[in-house]
């Protein structure tokens, strides 16, 4: 009997780490797809724009200037491109691309519409062209800005490039840091923090679907502690993917995460603005396989698991709070296990 026991807790731990991944594996291929789509978007683009680049290198360097003025007109481009887009709203990028438009078309300037759109983007404006224009004169002013748009263009793509490849990074390095595969199932000094934070990167999509506004209040520093860390991850997901749920018919959705430790123990608050739990049910919710949620949506495993981790494996313990709109769960670890 002692064995069976043994056993069946063994195997509902696996069945709910498998829900909670199962949970995020969902998450994480919509997470990837949009940054990876945009990469294969992206490249695709510099590709075709790269084509049109001979035509347009023929016609610049056909302009006829000296070092001076190549100085001054690389000046002018590569000093905005440094500084980088600007943050513009669309009233005021719409009022900017109009007059750019305006004085492209007085100096019938073939493109202009798309020229007005990406000088615009880098803070390029009627100051900045009436300067090349001084440069360059008039006749060779076509040329040139053209050659400005086509490398305007290129570090465009390259920095959306540069972006969506680094977000692919930072999930991949999250989905190492949250699962830990390069580690044992040894306790090892561990600083929470990076677990909490890879957690959310983790269900980030379901804070953008419920707009859910969070709150992180760290202390400054690591919060470390002696503990497994594929286990705590367990934890950090259970509570965090049930504050998400408990607000799905909340108007205000806030989730506030806080640290703080002494001497000896660690804390980490979980609080959101959900529901709440009902009084009557409150000593319950740590029982195996009760749960509050719908059918279909809750094994009444999750919170039995957090339990578990932190009482049995961690000698700590998990408080909890309710009422209506503030609900707060509380882990209490001690710092050497």
């Amino acid at each position: 009997m002692s064995s069976r026991i043994r056993m069946f807790t063994k195997q509902r731990q696996q069945n709910e780490k498998m829900m909670a991944l199962g949970k995020l594996s969902a998450g994480l291929a919509h997470e990837l797809n949009n940054p990876s789509a945009a990469v294969v978007r992206s490249a695709q683009e510099l590709s075709k724009h790269l084509g049109f680049q001979p035509e347009a290198f023929k016609r610049v360097i056909k302009v006829i200037m000296d070092e001076t003025k190549v100085d001054a007109v690389n000046d002018i481009l590569f000093n905005r491109i440094k500084e980088g887009p600007r943050n513009l709203n669309m009233m005021e990028r719409t009022e900017k691309e109009d007059d750019l438009l305006d004085w492209l078309d007085d100096q019938n300037i073939e493109g202009s519409e798309e020229m007005s759109e990406d000088f615009v983007e880098y803070g390029i404006g009627e100051e900045e062209l009436e300067k090349v224009k001084q440069i360059v004169g008039s006749d060779d002013l076509q040329p040139v800005l053209r050659w400005y748009k086509q490398l305007l263009t290129t570090e465009k793509l390259v920095s959306e490039i540069r972006d969506a490849s680094q977000r692919i990074n930072d999930l991949v390095t999250s989905i190492k840091s949250y699962t830990h595969m390069d580690r044992g199932s040894e306790k090892h000094k561990t600083d929470l923090h990076d677990g909490i934070r890879s957690t959310i990167t983790m269900l980030n999509h379901k804070f953008r679907k419920m707009n859910i506004e969070l709150e992180e209040n760290f202390i400054d520093g690591p919060l470390e502690a002696n503990v497994l860390p594929s286990e705590m991850n367990q934890v950090w997901t259970n509570l965090i993917d049930n504050a998400i749920d408990a607000m799905e018919d909340s108007e205000d959705r806030k989730l506030v995460i806080e640290t703080h430790h002494d001497e000896e123990f660690i804390n980490v608050a979980v609080r959101d603005s959900g529901t709440g739990i009902p009084e009557d049910v409150l000593d319950r919710i740590f029982d195996p396989f009760y749960t509050t949620k719908d059918i279909g949506k809750g094994t009444g495993l999750g919170l039995e698991l957090v339990h578990t981790i932190i009482h049995d494996k961690h000698n700590g313990q998990v408080y909890v709070k309710s009422e209506p709109g503030n609900t707060e769960f509380k882990i209490c670890i001690p710092k050497n296990g």
